[in-house]
């Protein structure tokens, strides 16, 4: 009797549970036909109510990950490598490039090179072309042996200038020699204003802001040594001070030189000043 009772109970759950799982299972077939239905026909992702994925796209093969996002930054970083850090005889620094504090030796040694360099000689031939042109000092006159004349003054001033600024007072006072280029992310009339204050304003060995005591100090000096060779109308306390504020000039036209056309007088001509 028990066996019968606990058999017809039996049976009478299974019938239960085969009623829900067959109410259940026709919504569902339903539901996931007519997603399928939906990715056919709009050829994207199946999702459910709220945007959210359908369990389908679970079963699907794994997409491929974004790349780490430091991934394009080294890429970058390869592509364009920091500038060297700049040698000894190096007198231009680009913008960015490290350059390393000088000893008095190598200051010596860049003074000199800076003197008798190719750029300092296309100054002195400049600068006596360009007196020789409106007959300024030294006034020699204007005849083809005035030019030789100048371009010979123009070549001791600048060389007495130099080796004085360059060799003896940048060692003595700490100060660094190298010229710093702003480059081209600044405004051109900036560029203007740096290279053209550089005579007077210049950094220290441990990268402090001062006056550039060294060139004015040698300019200064240079100009006075002029008064042993120069014609009697440029000699004298005056015409010293006029031909040191030439002086000044002449540097603040380097420095505009290095500035904008450094690089190309480096790279492409291979020209250190």
């Amino acid at each position: 009797m028990r066996e019968s009772i606990f058999g017809g109970r039996s049976r009478l759950w299974a019938a239960r549970c085969l009623l829900v799982v067959c109410g259940f299972s026709a919504p569902l077939g339903a539901i996931a036909q007519g997603a399928l239905a939906q990715k056919k026909s709009t050829g994207g992702e199946i999702r459910g109510q709220g945007g959210m994925p359908m369990v389908a796209d679970a079963l699907q093969p794994e997409k491929a990950l974004p790349d780490a996002p430091g991934a394009s930054s080294a890429t970058a970083s390869a592509a364009s490598p920091p500038l060297p850090e700049a040698p000894p005889r190096q007198h231009d620094i680009e913008p960015g490039q490290s350059a390393p504090m000088l000893t008095a030796q190598q200051k010596v040694a860049m003074g000199f090179r800076g003197t008798f360099s190719l750029f300092a000689a296309s100054g002195w031939m400049f600068a006596s072309g360009y007196e020789q042109l409106v007959n300024g000092a030294p006034n020699w006159g204007t005849d083809r042996g005035a030019y030789g004349q100048r371009l010979g003054d123009a070549a001791l001033r600048g060389i007495s200038e130099d080796l004085l600024r360059g060799a003896v007072m940048m060692p003595l006072l700490h100060e660094d020699p190298r010229y710093y280029r702003l480059g081209s992310g600044h405004r051109t009339a900036l560029r203007v204003l740096y290279a053209a204050t550089r005579p007077l304003i210049t950094r220290s060995d441990d990268g402090r802001t001062l006056p550039n005591f060294a060139l004015i100090a040698g300019n200064l000096a240079g100009s006075a040594l002029t008064n042993a060779y120069y014609p009697a109308a440029n000699r004298g306390v005056k015409q010293t001070f006029i031909t040191f504020g030439t002086g000044l000039g002449g540097a603040a036209v380097g420095n505009g030189i290095a500035e904008f056309l450094g690089p190309f007088f480096h790279r492409r001509l291979h020209v250190l000043r």
